[in-house]
């Protein structure tokens, strides 16, 4: 949807314009969340936690794009310019576990792919602490 429509980068996620197409994203997910047993309460906030997971995470893919598009940079090639920045400002001792993590090569994916797998990832956990909700509300 924000690779279709732009402007949706711009507009707010906290006061929605409402139009059928929301109210057609909310049947849709509250339609897939009603039938998992949930009590109406916790339809609503598991239905909410997915659109706003999804959102923020198709966001920022957007706003990925559109300043690799308006500036002719790439993210990576952007972080590549600051790297400065890491030799002269980072200090192991206050920051051990991004060293760690550093070291042990949790950061050497390009920064589109870190963001997809990190977006995956998340969306996964999300569905499973969903999942295992329905199989607590069941017993």
């Amino acid at each position: 949807m924000y690779r279709r429509h732009p402007w949706l980068r711009e507009r707010s996620r906290v006061r929605p314009a409402l139009g059928p197409g929301q109210l057609a994203g909310q049947e849709y997910l509250l339609s897939i969340m009603d039938g998992l047993g949930l009590p109406a309460c916790e339809v609503v906030a598991a239905a909410s936690s997915v659109a706003g997971y999804v959102d923020a995470n198709a966001a920022a893919e957007a706003e990925s794009v559109h300043l690799e598009q308006t500036t002719g940079q790439s993210n990576d090639a952007w972080w590549g310019q600051r790297s400065s920045f890491w030799y002269t400002y980072f200090d192991v001792e206050s920051h051990p576990a991004m060293n760690r993590t550093w070291l042990a090569g949790g950061f050497d994916k390009p920064s589109a792919k870190q963001a997809s797998d990190a977006s995956e990832f998340g969306l996964d956990r999300l569905l499973d602490g969903i999942a295992d909700r329905i199989g607590q509300v069941d017993k």
